[in-house]
């Protein structure tokens, strides 16, 4: 498996094999830092859903 940086100190960007890419949406730094936290633990789709969305989740966030 390919190693991959998450750079959070000033724009959040991830580092990997295809160079260095900016994650820009909200949701979607939200569910990167869920994961960068948990690193080598499952993360469930529940907790993800949480993470992007917490309370106001719509009914097709888990799709």
């Amino acid at each position: 498996m390919a190693q991959v940086e998450v750079r959070i100190l000033g724009p959040v960007r991830i580092a990997g094999g295809d160079g260095v890419n900016p994650v820009a949406s909200q949701r979607a730094r939200a569910v990167l830092a869920a994961l960068a936290l948990r690193q080598d633990l499952v993360v469930s789709a529940d907790e993800l859903v949480e993470a992007a969305w917490g309370g106001n989740a719509p009914r097709t966030a888990a799709n």
